[in-house]
């Protein structure tokens, strides 16, 4: 049996049985995926943190980057299309 850790996460068994294949992982099992910091040599396009309900957005490396809830990972041109307005002006 596996424990179940937090709310939508289970702690897969780490030894496996010789002479057996690995398991599939199993369905419903969620892990966060990790919050973009930039686009790379896309024309320079800035990646933001938007937060619509703030009608904010934030700046990789400010405190609240990736962390307000209802927010979600956009490009600056579409936060300003967008009505948000910068947290700290850069």
């Amino acid at each position: 049996m596996t424990p179940i850790i937090g709310r939508r996460t289970r702690l897969a068994a780490t030894a496996a049985i010789p002479g057996q294949p690995a398991a599939p992982a199993e369905q419903g099992t969620q892990t966060a995926a990790p919050v973009p910091t930039s686009t790379g040599g896309e024309g320079g396009k800035i990646l933001v943190w938007g937060d619509p309900g703030a009608k904010m957005y934030y700046y990789e490396g400010d405190a609240a980057y990736g962390k307000t809830e209802g927010g979600r990972c956009m490009i600056e041109k579409q936060a300003k299309e967008n009505g948000l307005h910068a947290a700290n002006k850069k």
